[in-house]
Order: structure tokens, then sequence, then C-alpha cells
């Protein structure tokens, strides 16, 4: 889909005001890691991997946060795994859920990309952070989960800066909701 879009886009001349890219909710705890693999992989099958960016805009469940440093990993997964569907794999780019408004989301993230750092000699680059905040308004509410933007986005920044082997900008806060 995304292949036929961008096709559609280069015909139309529209190139210079309009891109496409995909994007998917890859949860540790909701699938296991050979069948995500197999997905991103499949994503790039039929595209030049330069052309497509690939976001992934789920969770890190199980893996370790500042007051945890313990990796207990769902479905098989392991840290390689995580970050091959998330930085490693072409154009793969991290822009994960921060919901968590004790900052234990973005501590997450963060000690991931120190682990990107450690084993491939490279911190993962965040597109910026995702929450549910106005999910949370449309359902009345969330006592844990319920991050604003602006939350989100400041938690994974201080985290990822205050490391100056993560440090860097972070582009975008994103956020979404029920409603349609």
């Amino acid at each position: 889909m995304v292949k036929s879009v961008n096709d559609w886009i280069v015909a139309s001349n529209y190139t210079s005001k309009l891109t496409v890219a995909g994007a998917n909710d890859i949860e540790l705890s909701w699938s296991g890691p050979l069948e995500t693999r197999a997905w991103v992989d499949g994503f790039f099958a039929n595209a030049p991997t330069e052309t497509f960016a690939l976001y992934n805009y789920g969770a890190c469940d199980g893996c370790p946060y500042l007051a945890s440093q313990n990796w207990v990993l769902p479905n098989g997964w392991v840290k390689e795994d995580v970050w091959y569907v998330s930085w490693g794999a072409w154009t793969t780019y991290p822009l994960p859920e921060i919901y968590l408004i004790d900052g234990k989301n973005a501590s997450q993230w963060y000690l991931m990309s120190v682990w990107s750092y450690t084993n491939h000699a490279s911190a993962m680059n965040f597109s910026g952070s995702f929450t549910q905040w106005q999910a949370c308004q449309d359902v009345g509410g969330c006592t844990s989960t319920g991050n604003t933007p602006t939350q989100g986005w400041t938690q994974l920044y201080n985290y990822l800066n205050g490391d100056t082997r993560t440090a860097q900008p972070l582009n975008w806060a994103t956020d979404i909701t029920w409603q349609q």
C-alpha cells in the first residue's frame, strides 16, 4: 500500500510536496520477534529501502527502566530484536509510546538507545514521542497513562539529552485520539 501511494505521488509530480511512510504499533507482548521481523522485512521487500521510512510507534514491554535494570522481554524477544525492528532494519525509526506519567516508558527507550550505542556503536535516533492524552480524554481520563504530548516529549528528550551517548534533537510530539 505504501509503495502504491508513493507510485501515485511520483506519477502525479507531487514529490516536492508529499512523502509517504509506513508505521506499525510494535508491541512485544502482542507478537513474537520472528513474526514481527518478517513483517518489517516484508515491508521493505518490494520497495527501495532508501525511499520509505517505517516508524515503530510501539512500547518496549519488559525493557528495563532506571528503577529496575532487569530485561524481562516477553514472547521470546531479545534486545537485538527490539533494536532491529525499531532502528536496525533499513530505514526504521522509533517513535515510541511515552504514555506513563511516571516516566518509565521514556527511561525504557533511553536505555534501549544506550544498548544500541554500546552494541552497535550508534544511539537510536528517535523521531519523537507518541502519547495518548486525547484518547484518554475521549474515555473520561486515564490514571497513569495520560501524558500530554508535551509531557511525553519532555520526558523522552530529558532522558536522551541527559547522556552524551544518546543526546539528540527530538523533532515531533504526536498524540492519538479515539474520535473520528
